[in-house]
Formats: C-alpha cells, sequence, structure tokens
C-alpha cells in the first residue's frame, strides 16, 4: 500500500530500487504501527525473476541511501504549500549468508506508508514486479488512484517533475514520448491487470497533456475439452472407394442379423 502522497510525490528511481522499496511496502501490516525501530528485510528470491546477482541487491540498496523524495506539506487553499525533502531510508544492514539487505524507512516517510486509509492506493506487487520500466510502475500507480474512473488526464511538465525528469533529459515532447511514456505503456498492458490507452492533448500547437483511460482485463478463461465438447469433422469430399466396401459389408452383415432374429 502506497499513500496518494506518496505516489504523486517527485522522485526518480531505477527499476531495481522501485522493486526493494515496493517489497517492503508490502511487507507493512496495518494492525501496527510503523516504527523507524523496524527493519524491513528483502531477499534476491523474493525478486530473483527481476535480478542477475545479490550484489545487484546490494548495490541498489546502497543506492536508495542517497535517494531523495519531495513532498508539498502546508495548508490547502491559496497559500502555496511547502516542499519538504527527504530520504527513503536511514540505514541499510547486509547479510551476506543470507543473501538479504535490510532497510530501515525515514522517519519523515513512515506517516505516509502507516495511513491506511481511504487515500490509499492498493496494488498487487505481482503486476509490477516484472515490470522493465521504471516509468511504467509511476504510471501504474498513478493511474491506480483512479481505477473507478477508468480515466486521468495528466499535465506533462507536472509528471516531468514528479518523476524526475530534469535539465536536458527529453526536453522534446517526441523524446518523452519515445523513451518514457510508451515504454510506461507497454509495461502496464504487458504485465498488469490494467489495460490502457493514451491520447494527448495540446494547448495550442504545443502538446501539454497526456489522457489516459484505462480498464480492468478481462480474466483469462481455459477451455475445458470433452468428448461432447468435440465436434466430429465433416469430410468434404467423397469417400474413398475402400470406405464404401466397407460401409457396403457392414449393412450386408447387419441385414443379416435382423433377419436371423
Amino acid at each position: 500500500m502506497k499513500s496518494n502522497a506518496l505516489v504523486q510525490a517527485g522522485y526518480r528511481l531505477s527499476v531495481m530500487e522501485q522493486r526493494i522499496i515496493l517489497n517492503c511496502v508490502a511487507q507493512v501490516d496495518s494492525r501496527d504501527e510503523v516504527t523507524d525501530e523496524v527493519m524491513y528485510a528483502v531477499r534476491v528470491s523474493d525478486i530473483s525473476n527481476s535480478v542477475d546477482s545479490y550484489s545487484e541487491v546490494k548495490e541498489a540498496a546502497l543506492r536508495l541511501k542517497r535517494r531523495e523524495v519531495t513532498f508539498e506539506v502546508g495548508p490547502n487553499g491559496r497559500r502555496k504549500p511547502r516542499k519538504r525533502v527527504t530520504g527513503w531510508v536511514q540505514s541499510i544492514e547486509y547479510d551476506d549468508g543470507q543473501g538479504s539487505v535490510q532497510l530501515r524507512f525515514s522517519k519523515d516517510i513512515l506517516p505516509f506508508l502507516s495511513q491506511i486509509t481511504s487515500h490509499f492506493t492498493t496494488y498487487d506487487l505481482k503486476y509490477v514486479s516484472s515490470m522493465t520500466s521504471s516509468y511504467g510502475v509511476r504510471v501504474y500507480e498513478l493511474i491506480a488512484q483512479h481505477r473507478r474512473l477508468g480515466k486521468r488526464e495528466i499535465e506533462i511538465e507536472w509528471l516531468r517533475g514528479k518523476f524526475g525528469i530534469e535539465g536536458n533529459t527529453y526536453v522534446r515532447f517526441n523524446d518523452l514520448r519515445r523513451f518514457v511514456i510508451e515504454p510506461a505503456l507497454k509495461d502496464i498492458n504487458t504485465h498488469s491487470d490494467l489495460k490502457v490507452k493514451c491520447e494527448y492533448k495540446k494547448t495550442g500547437r504545443k502538446t501539454t497533456h497526456i489522457v489516459l483511460t484505462f480498464t480492468e482485463k478481462k480474466p483469462k478463461v481455459v477451455k475445458e475439452y470433452t468428448e461432447k465438447s468435440i465436434t466430429p469433422v465433416k469430410r468434404k469430399t467423397k469417400p474413398r472407394l475402400v470406405d464404401q466396401l466397407i460401409d457396403a459389408h457392414m449393412a450386408q452383415l447387419k441385414s443379416k442379423v435382423l433377419s436371423a432374429q
């Protein structure tokens, strides 16, 4: 479970870092108080379909220690909300013998993980565990918030800020579309429980928004075949001569049996 505020916060993580965070978040029990005393363990076997070695998990966990996330805090209204920058985790431990790493979340992150309310976005970890694009995970989280509506319009500049796409990265919209939007949608359509389509909205000549419409995929139905369900194949050609002789012989035998009775 992730808070909507956390889903819409500004940060940038690699696919590996996303999987580690999501694996830890999935371990949070809503019945318990979330404190910074808890260490969440992630084993290589938990995400073995997405990594090649234990060293990759260690390197990704170490990068997480340096990653930042930006939240908007303060009152809603005419005043602009304040921005708070914090880290994801405050400490990391390695267990080479068990092939696992343990993470302790930072204090500023804890409230967003502990609020089990209607504002939370809930989804199954399996839908994002096989995604190859970090943007696919982020876009899936954004549309999962609006699952019941089946539609979400996102301003492109807002998307750039939240995804940490800054500076000279994907300045041209065609590049943003090719390297961010399209890979994300492909990941969602391939691996998740949602089927999403995208349209682009212009303000004047400039493309300013993406409009995502999505529906839940229908579960696959496995058809069971029985003798009764198999339709006999009808002959489209004339029977062979040998078949005609066999049929004639069987008819004669049947006639003799009936006359004997």
